[in-house]
């Protein structure tokens, strides 16, 4: 069985272990996935990924494969929380400020990972009138 340390409390701490955790991928296809990292990564798809599934009653294969699928999701959408930050600022450049605004606040809207979400409303209120 993997020794996967335990989901820290604060935010920043749980990204990291994330991002610890899928560094290690792909796993051996019989890794065992015990009940305690499976608690542990359940927290972690609750507070991050809210509007989620969670991964319940799955093989450790299927798990593993789904943590997987979360890496390249969050891969994908820190691409997208960067080009709507650049989209952003370019319509403020344009004297656009309530247009770039809007548009972070469109992206938190649509955007599953909590963080990413959260850091386009911050952004969002240096433009505000």
């Amino acid at each position: 069985m993997r020794s996967i340390p335990a989901l820290p409390s604060d935010t920043d701490g749980q990204i990291r272990w994330f991002h610890d955790l899928t560094a290690t991928m792909p796993w051996k296809s019989d890794e065992v996935l015990g009940s305690e990292f499976r608690t542990s990564f359940t927290s972690f798809v609750a507070a991050h990924l809210p509007a989620h599934a969670l991964p319940k009653g799955m093989s450790d294969r299927e798990l593993a494969d789904a943590i997987q699928s979360l890496a390249e999701n969050e891969i994908s959408w820190n691409r997208a929380l960067q080009a709507a930050l650049i989209a952003a600022d370019d319509h403020f450049q344009e004297q656009q400020p309530k247009l770039a605004r809007e548009s972070l606040i469109d992206f938190a809207a649509t955007c599953p990972w909590k963080f990413f979400a959260q850091i386009a409303l911050d952004q969002a209120t240096n433009y505000s009138p």
